[in-house]
């Protein structure tokens, strides 16, 4: 038995709303309940083009949620216009279906999709052509993608704010350390973990912001044990940076001329051997500079050498020099402090 409903009590009446409620939009016609608008003897075809209407409506509200966003990403930009592509061509082919009718909702987003693409150079691979229809029948599974997409952008949104928000914390941390140099002990316990999250958090390494950040109090960072490996690279770009500007309050493992005259002044030396150092390289070539006579001390930057430098400890019993590791940081006084608290008994023999 069919089931037949009445349409003076059960169809009219959602009609009447309906069509109130489209009155109050701008360009809202809706031909599917027009009395004489187009229809089809297939009830299928209702739900599908049902269906294609939602799935355009989520694709447009993707786009514009991106396209609203100052610091949006071109690339999710246009991996959005290319689902809107297919979303309001699978919806023109279901519209089709109906006596042959074209919805001005479709044509109008088809029209912005080409002015767009066109704009702002994207090209938009498929879908934008009579002989590259969308698939009406893939409605739902194209409101899948469009809702994973989202979802993928809400969670870099997410990310995003939540490392702004460390950022902040972060820098007015090492404004402390620098205002408040006295207890900037206690600000690197706090500094470290937020920089180990922000790495953790896919920030790379090497993120100006974040050297912009530590440069200026870097040298000032405490001796800590099992310091993360995160922020060992961290510390380490930072010193390959600082290394090609001029600034003779910043020293580390690779070399820096007004910083080493600034050590060589500090402690009267004749000569200082700074050896630049990589990642995992062979030490071959180190020993003879550890041999030479007027070598008095071998100072060791642990922040930016590689496990293997502590083989640098062989050479030094070799050659019965002082090995100093610099855990912290390597100003001039921090440089005699470590030196006297390692090695004084040695020299003075």
């Amino acid at each position: 038995m069919v089931y037949k409903a009445d349409f003076a009590t059960e169809v009219e009446p959602l009609d009447r709303d309906l069509i109130a409620r489209a009155k109050l939009l701008p360009n809202c016609f809706l031909w599917l309940n027009h009395p004489n608008g187009p229809s089809s003897s297939d009830a299928t075809r209702y739900d599908e083009v049902a269906a294609c209407f939602e799935t355009l409506a989520e694709a447009v509200a993707l786009v514009k949620a991106i396209e609203e966003d100052q610091d949006r990403d071109p690339t999710e930009f246009e991996a959005a216009l290319n689902l809107l592509a297919e979303a309001q061509s699978m919806l023109r082919i279901s519209v089709v279906k109906f006596d042959n009718y074209a919805d001005t909702d479709q044509r109008d987003v088809f029209q912005w999709l080409k002015y767009t693409a066109n704009e702002q150079q994207i090209f938009i691979r498929r879908f934008m052509r009579l002989d590259d229809p969308g698939d009406p029948a893939m409605a739902i599974d194209l409101q899948n993608r469009i809702k994973a997409s989202s979802g993928t952008i809400t969670e870099a949104r997410k990310k995003v704010k939540q490392h702004k928000k460390l950022f902040s914390k972060l820098k007015h941390k090492c404004t402390l350390i620098h205002d408040e140099p006295e207890t900037a002990d206690d600000y690197w316990h706090l500094v470290i973990p937020m920089v180990d999250e922000l790495i953790a958090g896919g920030i790379p390494p090497s993120n100006r912001e974040l050297r912009e950040a530590l440069a200026p109090v870097v040298d000032s960072i405490p001796d800590l044990p099992d310091l993360p490996k995160s922020v060992q690279m961290v510390l380490r770009e930072i010193d390959r940076y600082l290394a090609t500007v001029a600034d003779a309050s910043a020293v580390g493992g690779e070399r820096r001329q007004q910083a080493e005259r600034a050590l060589i002044d500090a402690f009267q030396l004749k000569e200082l051997h700074w050896i630049s150092t990589r990642e995992h390289e062979s030490l071959d070539w180190f020993e003879p500079f550890v041999a030479k006579n007027d070598v008095a001390v071998v100072v060791l930057a642990i922040r930016w050498s590689s496990h293997s430098y502590g083989d640098v400890k062989i050479f030094c019993e070799r050659h019965n020099k002082p090995l100093v590791r610099l855990p912290a940081g390597y100003n001039a006084n921090q440089v005699a402090s470590q030196i006297m608290s390692q090695c004084s008994t040695k020299l003075q023999e």
